[in-house]
């Protein structure tokens, strides 16, 4: 009776080296989605530093010396601001500054001594509206973001005012919102939020984190001077 044989060396080695290549895979897509998640990150945070301050930037052109008798002009000229620095810092997302609803105040109002007067409320335009920073037109109480706004009931809000709408809703991948109006009227700051989601630069298997590289960044500035 012959004895058994084990396994010949080369079909150990062959086994070995096939676990190897097995085991160095694993190894290498591991390190690889490690390196690409870092990436994501690094991206990410170069595009809220940047987002940041072209918030700001915007901000300080629509808070410059706002004319009561233009109450969108500035605003206006701080979204435009906005439209062409934004793409830059957020890698060419789709800057949405135009839509139904958002982004700028749509109703203005008069107002005298500070509070609205009923039934004037009329559609905003960029050009000017009658009367001046006594007793004009500004945005609506509803469009404001301060105390003045009915939805506003702490007394210190941000992003509750109609203008806002667009950027207080989730936006798919690639698409920011802008938006801007003050927090009260006659005007004393001026709000500006920039809200979305960037499309990950970088592709990662299976779908992870491609909702996950959100956007948000928004500031409160004084207003200069309103003049008439």
């Amino acid at each position: 009776m012959s004895a058994r044989r084990g396994p010949s060396r080369p079909a150990r080695v062959r086994g070995a080296s096939g676990q190897t290549m097995v085991e160095f895979a694993l190894a290498a897509s591991l390190f690889l989605l490690l390196v690409m998640g870092l990436l994501q990150v690094a991206l990410l945070a170069l595009a809220d530093a940047g987002a940041d301050a072209d918030v700001l930037e915007g901000a300080r052109l629509a808070s410059g010396s706002v004319a009561a008798a233009y109450p969108l002009a500035d605003l206006g000229s701080g979204r435009a601001e906005l439209a062409q620095l934004l793409p830059m810092a957020l890698f060419g997302s789709r800057i949405v500054t135009a839509c139904p609803g958002c982004g700028l105040p749509l109703t203005c109002t008069r107002y005298r001594d500070g509070k609205a007067v009923p039934s004037s409320a009329r559609p905003c335009r960029p050009g000017p509206l009658p009367g001046g920073a006594g007793g004009g037109f500004g945005p609506a109480p509803a469009e404001l973001d301060g105390p003045q706004d009915p939805a506003c009931t702490t007394g210190t809000c941000f992003g509750v005012g109609a203008a806002m709408r667009s950027c207080r809703l989730p936006a798919p991948p690639g698409v920011i919102h802008v938006c801007l109006t003050y927090a009260d009227w006659p005007a004393t700051a001026v709000d500006v939020w920039v809200r979305g989601s960037l499309r990950p630069l970088v592709p990662m298997p299976f779908g992870l984190g491609r909702d996950r590289l959100p956007i948000d960044a928004h500031i409160r500035l004084q207003v200069e001077q309103l003049t008439a």
